[in-house]
This record gives structure tokens, sequence and C-alpha cells, in this order.
């Protein structure tokens, strides 16, 4: 049962907590509930730069931990939307407070996941080369004086002999 239960904070977590940065914040929060805070309050609060509180603020509206409150300024403050949230949010909180190290863990290795997503994304038109056969093919030509045609474009991952590339 207590596996369980540990199992479904975890996942929680995973889900709606991704970052340190938000583990603090809807800390605070929810610690604060009867207050709601600006960007920058938060921010100083917490000894965050304020694009990085902004950016915990985001991902836990998103999460439905916190609503927005639009007045002069958007003010935040923690809301979840019903009780099970709640009470859920409760439970990670509670264990984030007793076991720091495997939160701290997690929450990194979740991180890990998601820039090596981005990275993915962001270099994934670099990973396409040449094949090796063209190039050869080119040498050969480009040594005989003959115009070549542009060599074919295959995927980065594998050459056309199936080895690795470095």
């Amino acid at each position: 049962m207590a596996r369980i239960i540990l199992s479904e904070i975890q996942d929680f977590l995973l889900q709606r907590i991704t970052t340190h940065e938000a583990l603090r914040t809807i800390s605070w929060l929810f610690d604060h509930a009867d207050r709601s805070v600006t960007t920058a309050e938060l921010a100083e609060e917490l000894g965050l730069p304020k694009p990085t509180a902004q950016e915990a603020l985001d991902d836990l509206v998103d999460a439905d931990l916190v609503c927005i409150e639009e007045a002069v300024a958007l003010r935040y403050r923690y809301q979840t939307k019903g009780p099970e949230l709640h009470r859920d949010l409760e439970r990670a909180l509670t264990f984030a407070e007793q076991d720091k190290g495997e939160v701290a863990r997690m929450l990194s290795a979740n991180s890990i996941h998601r820039l090596r997503g981005m990275a993915y994304v962001a270099f994934a038109p670099a990973l396409v080369k040449v094949s090796p056969t063209a190039v050869r093919e080119r040498s050969v030509a480009d040594s005989a004086g003959e115009p070549q045609a542009e060599p074919p474009i295959t995927s980065a991952a594998t050459t056309d002999t199936g080895s690795r590339l470095p």
C-alpha cells in the first residue's frame, strides 16, 4: 500500500511540478495560501531571478495549482481545481519535505530528460549528413575533373555501412 502511494506521489510530482524552482514556488504559495503575489514579489521572497520565478509560475498555472488574479499587475495565488488536486499536492509536499534527496533526484532526472528532448529538436537538422559512398564518388569525380551532382543526404544516426558516426 505504501509503495502505491509513493508511486502516486512521484507521478504527481513528475507530471505537475517539473523543476526545483516550481517545487520551491508551490511550497511557498501553499504555505501562504491566504495571499497573492506578483512575479517580482515571489522572486524576491525566494531569491530567484524574475524570469525563473515567472517560468515556475507559468508551469504551475498550467498544472492547475496556481491561479492568476488580474488587477493592476498580474498576481498569483495558490488555488487548485478541486479538493483531490489539493490533497495530492499536500501529500507530494509532505513527501518532498521528508525525502528531499529522492525528490531532487527525480526532478533532476526529469530536467535532464526535458533538456535531451529540447537538444534533439534544436540539433536535429545538424544530424543530417552526406553518405560516405557519395563522398567517395564525389572525390573520384573531382579528381577526374568531372562535374558531379550533389551527393544524397542520409540520416546522421548511421552510415550506409551501418556504423555509428563518432
